[in-house]
């Protein structure tokens, strides 16, 4: 039995680092792309923008770096889809650095260089990071008119993923409203399609603001279950947002139950981390 138990946790060690592995094998293969491809044309651009955006999470630094560069050929290129793009993943280094006014700044020229292309997706991403910045501002009917002028477009894509994210956001305003059975419905729904997506990422997110409701009605046990759960994917995943995240609402919990050295513990480590 020992043996068996053994076995299986190593098997769930193996994947887990092979699905950390595969993660920095994808953004190192585009890393690698970029300097093969030196050539000042189109698919550079897409590369620049494509590197950027899937490291956002890990390297913001280098999300900035990349975004730059791909909007400064694309201006000489006048590859206009190609702009649009990089001014959107610039708001993201903002949102990710808290100025969220800069960040509303370029999601605007992005919506609309999109809105005269007519590129529905491109239209759909501004409206749904504009919807963010206008909740973290706290202008809650705002952001839901912007989420759901995103779901709007998503569904008619057919953009599971895309659909997915809308829900997640619609949930957090619900959450911020303090309607927590409208919120956790949404986060239900939202973890449905991820999980039928195999999205690590989207259910970790979802985890957590799940934990978050949880907490909110005083089911702490609940909550903490659903933190270590996002925490634990976030660890596999690298992402150092993610953790911080659940490190510091894992500290809420033990702050709640009034264990404050457990908690100050988990603060500090968030700290440490967003520093």
């Amino acid at each position: 039995m020992k043996i068996l138990t053994l076995i299986i946790t190593l098997l769930i060690i193996s994947s887990n680092l092979l699905e950390l592995n595969a993660q920095t094998t994808e953004i190192d293969s585009l890393e690698n792309l970029l300097q093969q491809h030196k050539k000042k044309d189109t698919i550079r651009i897409n590369l620049l923008n494509k590197t950027a955006d899937k490291l956002y999470r890990t390297d913001i630094d280098k999300t900035l770096k990349y975004a730059k560069e791909a909007g400064e050929l694309a201006d000489k290129l006048n590859f206009t889809k190609g702009k649009a793009e990089s001014l959107r993943l610039i708001g993201i280094y903002y949102w990710i650095k808290s100025d969220y006014s800069k960040a509303l700044e370029y999601y605007q020229k992005s919506l609309k260089i999109s809105g005269e292309l007519g590129d529905k997706n491109g239209i759909s991403y501004c409206y749904n990071n504009m919807g963010i910045i206008y909740d973290y501002q706290g202008d809650y009917p705002k952001a839901l008119e912007y989420y759901q002028k995103s779901l709007k477009i998503k569904e008619e894509l057919g953009d599971k993923s895309g659909i997915s994210k809308c829900y997640n956001n619609i949930g957090n305003i619900y959450k911020s409203q303090g309607d927590y059975p409208k919120a956790l419905k949404y986060y239900q729904k939202s973890l449905k399609i991820d999980e039928e997506l195999d999205d690590k990422n989207g259910i970790s997110y979802c985890y957590n603001n799940m934990g978050i409701i949880y907490r909110f009605q005083s089911n702490y046990p609940k909550a903490l279950e659903y933190y270590q759960k996002s925490l634990k994917i976030s660890g596999e995943l690298g992402d150092k947002s993610g953790i911080s995240k659940c490190y510091n609402n894992i500290g809420n919990i033990y702050k709640s139950q009034g264990d404050y050295p457990k908690a100050l513990k988990y603060y500090q480590k968030s700290l440490k981390i967003d520093e």
